[in-house]
């Protein structure tokens, strides 16, 4: 090629693709993604990289561009951020409506994390689409980045699975123990599908795999898990030496089509011998027990040891022989796969690569790191296949003489039973500052004999024991646990202590279990599904229960009681299964919750002491219903489709009718689909006859309706434009008002995509009826404001009902309450009864004499069992219409 020839050449690609050509004239070979922010906007990013805030941009990928939101994520201190950007729907060359640019700025091979969700595909496990791209921002090169598919619903359907609860495991306390605190649960497991603030069936789950005896375990587990996906998930973990993806940095999914739990792998950058920091660490290639000459390998063994579900399923030799013969597999086959993979990934990035200067290594690092990798895979194979597993000596029957040791009765006897001979240790902290995590505490030992000396019964029966004589120097509560040489009792009972707090053994110090003996149940209420139940300390002496549980039914629905859990003398404490309710009603001091399980007539109630003997009991024969009344907040103007010039997104707006102003902290918005859920924040008011705006888009509102001063977002989905529901609820889960709106006869059409909103006419007209609704006057609507379709007189409505009906109630089914609406097409005496399946009479909801026009009723059933209803509408004594309701509790 001549040098004329050349410079055309470099001079088209340089016109053509002006941004692929780099200073050193390589190019880049990688897909590459455009992305374009506002300077503004981009400078707030890098000042709050923290805030979470998404702002508004543009990507272009494969000569398409696409409006989006950008924010980082992940390690936001790094010089070389991550990225998340989501679009307005799933209309993209994804096919989601979210992607992530991960820079795994911890990983001087930038492979491992790709690598392992191939060998998860290569074994046909549900994992994230992976592959490489560079990144442009505002025509400044960024560097190479790892575009992994998130984890929600488009991941579930692309893997021929329903949206339903899943959960993402954030800290090392999601390792599948009880949490003592309910609102860690918010913080261990993000829920990113379902209702966030409901945690009921993992909380069920936790609390069977843990306290299962080793019977029900072994018939139960496999109704409660999907087994096969579990054991591949550990066994694939385990083989790559993961560092931080048996307790965290995984998806648990609860798979409602055939019931059972599921797991998906996320963020694999610390595996192949890396640990969380980028380091790499050769102990990691094999397995050492947890020594003092090991301390750097001691967490990556915990992490595998605080594993509650892997740890019980190891002691089963069915479970145990299917992890060892996958991880077999994964040797021969993977392993080979692997080795492959690290050459062609190498080849495919490493011209990209060496042009990133944002990257965290230098070019010589990231060329010794395929090596490592191959290191590793070679070292660990021959680890493996000389390794024989863990030995799962089970130990059981744990007794403990008494929980309650004092100054007159300071000796504790424990026994224990193990399987086979084996060393076995109590430990326990007798200085522990509850409630205040991260001080220091000691961990003091006792051995447990099985020689007939140490109230252990006989010589070699294989129950060990030893007497604990508990020093008045120790602190009120005393976590304690067993070690055998192989095993640990119970499973987490003890690590992780000062993080999150799992254990369900301790000794309290300083009072006498003959107090704790008088405690009693009292009241126990209903509030539509939920209940409370009194305890109550007839004592003169204040009890602390922390560390009780409350059982109620099966052995395994145990709820243990936080630290710091005081009963005043002559006082009473409220457990509940909503802590909302009963703190609201009761009090937030003297709450607590959230108790995960039913309760029926027949239940026994339990207390147990903190080493789980029974203190106290109560048979449950019935209950006291409590009525809460409930404030009216009116859903008064909706945009669910904008104006392509005018685009705020959507926004929904509230009136609140009543003459003083109120709290919504923690009110629910959603809409027809119960996974959508919007959680109103902390401190949200809306003032006595004011509005409050809440926003799909909070930053587009604003920078669009500037006056607007209550306005709240973001709201993370969307108002459909061919109809939807918009539902609001209190921090009860009552329902406080909805709509149903459509874009079709009856509705107004105007408001989908040509500039109006779709209006109220009057806040005291019924808003579940079409013909209370309009289109807003002016364009793009008065958010936070009068309607501009209010009317002051009722002489002015042009419409009435045509006809004499009864409307089909909503929700239906419905799970406490109801609508009913009717309509009047002349003056008419009226009666509407509810009667059971059985044509029983259950009650009269109306009943007079009323003008034409459109009636609204609430049907409230709280107190009625589950089951059909009929609600039947009278005139002059003739039965005009009759429909089905159906109350599922």
């Amino acid at each position: 090629m001549s040098n004329y020839t050349l410079t055309v050449t470099l001079l088209f690609i340089l016109i053509t693709q002006p941004i692929k050509l780099l200073a050193n004239n390589n190019l880049l070979t990688l897909p590459t993604y455009y992305l374009e922010i506002d300077s503004t906007n981009l400078n707030n990013l890098y000042e709050n990289p923290n805030s979470g805030i998404y702002y508004s941009s543009s990507i272009s990928i494969d000569n398409i561009t696409y409006d989006c939101e950008v924010r980082f994520r992940g390690s936001t201190g790094q010089p070389k951020k991550s990225w998340q950007i989501k679009f307005d729907d799933d209309n993209n060359i994804f096919s989601a409506e979210k992607i992530n640019l991960n820079s795994e700025f911890e990983d001087s091979s930038m492979m491992r994390n790709y690598l392992a969700m191939k060998l998860f595909s290569y074994f046909e496990y549900p994992a994230s689409n992976v592959n490489y791209i560079n990144l442009l921002l505002n025509n400044e090169y960024k560097g190479v980045f790892l575009r992994i598919e998130q984890i929600d619903e488009y991941f579930l359907q692309r893997n021929s699975l329903i949206p339903y609860n899943l959960y993402k495991a954030e800290n090392h306390g999601a390792n599948m123990a009880p949490l003592t605190h309910y609102n860690q649960y918010q913080i261990t497991w993000t829920k990113k599908i379902g209702d966030p603030l409901d945690f009921t069936d993992i909380q069920m789950f936790f609390s069977k795999i843990y306290y299962w005896t080793n019977d029900d375990f072994e018939i139960n587990i496999t109704n409660e898990i999907n087994i096969e996906n579990i054991i591949n998930y550990f066994a694939i973990e385990f083989s790559i030496s993961s560092h931080d993806c048996f307790t965290k940095n995984l998806y648990l999914y609860h798979n409602p089509s055939i019931e059972k739990f599921e797991i998906f792998p996320w963020d694999n950058d610390a595996t192949f011998g890396n640990d969380w920091t980028g380091a790499y660490n050769p102990s990691y290639e094999q397995w050492y027990p947890e020594t003092e000459n090991t301390p750097g390998h001691s967490e990556y063994v915990h992490t595998i040891k605080q594993q509650i579900l892997f740890q019980r399923l190891m002691e089963y030799e069915t479970w145990n022989n299917s992890f060892w013969n996958k991880v077999s597999e994964i040797i021969q086959n993977g392993f080979i796969y692997l080795h492959n993979e690290i050459d062609s990934t190498y080849s495919n990035i490493v011209n990209d690569v060496e042009q990133d200067t944002f990257k965290i290594c230098s070019n010589l690092e990231f060329y010794n790191n395929k090596e490592k990798l191959h290191i590793f895979l070679n070292e660990r194979e021959s680890f493996l296949n000389g390794f024989y597993g863990f030995d799962r000596i089970q130990l059981s029957n744990l007794y403990c003489s008494n929980p309650f040791p004092n100054q007159a009765q300071p000796e504790v006897i424990f026994q224990v039973t193990s399987q086979h001979p084996q060393t076995i240790q109590l430990k326990y902290i007798p200085d522990l500052l509850l409630g205040i995590w991260g001080d220091s505490y000691e961990i003091e030992s006792l051995e447990l004999f099985d020689d007939g000396n140490h109230n252990d019964e006989l010589p070699n029966d294989l129950i060990y024991g030893n007497m604990l004589t508990v020093s008045e120097n120790n602190s009120g509560i005393i976590p304690f646990t067993i070690f055998g040489s192989t095993y640990t009792y119970p499973p987490n009972g003890f690590f992780y202590i000062n993080m999150n707090p799992t254990y369900t053994y301790a000794l309290n110090y300083g009072q006498t279990q003959e107090e704790f003996l008088l405690l009693e149940f009292e009241n126990i209420y209903e509030i539509n599904n939920d209940y409370i139940i009194e305890l109550h300390n007839p004592t003169q002496t204040d009890l602390n229960i922390s560390y009780c549980s409350i059982q109620i039914g099966n052995y395994y629905n145990t709820f243990l009681i936080p630290e710091n859990s005081v009963i005043q003398s002559d006082g009473t404490i409220y457990l509940t299964s909503n802590l909302s309710i009963s703190g609201n009603i009761f009090g937030y001091d003297s709450s607590i919750g959230n108790l995960f399980y039913n309760i029926a007539i027949g239940d026994t109630i339990r207390l147990l002491s903190p080493s789980l003997s029974v203190l106290s009991t109560k048979y449950f024969i019935n209950s006291s219903i409590i009525e809460i009344d409930t404030n009216k907040i009116i859903i008064n103007e909706i945009n669910y489709h904008s104006s392509d010039n005018y685009d705020p997104e959507d926004w929904i707006e509230l009136y609140n009718p009543n003459q003083y102003s109120l709290d919504l902290s923690d009110w629910l918005l959603k809409d027809d689909d119960d996974n959508h859920i919007f959680i109103l924040p902390s401190n949200t008011f809306i003032e006595e006859n004011g509005y409050l705006v809440i926003c799909r888009n909070l930053n587009k509102f604003i920078n669009l309706f500037s006056n607007t001063t209550n306005a709240i977002g973001d709201v993370d989905f969307e108002f459909s434009g061919s109809g939807d529901m918009v539902r609001l609820f209190d921090q009860f889960g009552i329902t406080i008002d909805s709509v149903h709106y459509d874009d079709n006869d009856p509705w107004p059409s105007e408001p989908d995509g040509n500039g109006p909103t779709l209006e109220l006419i009057d806040p005291q007209w019924e808003n579940a009826l079409p013909q209370s609704w309009a289109s807003s006057t002016t364009n793009y609507g008065t958010p936070g404001d009068i309607n501009s379709t209010y009317l002051d007189v009722y002489e002015e409505i042009s419409f009435q009902p045509s006809i004499f009906s009864l409307d089909q109630n909503y929700p239906n089914p419905f799970n406490s309450s109801t609508t009913i609406n009717y309509q009047l097409d002349k003056k008419s005496d009226v009666e509407i009864n509810i009667y059971n399946f059985l044509g029983k009479y259950i009650k009269t909801l109306e009943k007079g004499y009323f003008h034409n026009g459109y009636y609204t009723i609430k049907w409230n059933a709280i107190g009625l069992p589950s089951g059909i209803y009929f609600y039947v509408l009278y005139s002059e004594n003739k039965i005009i219409d009759v429909k089905k309701a159906i109350l599922i509790k």
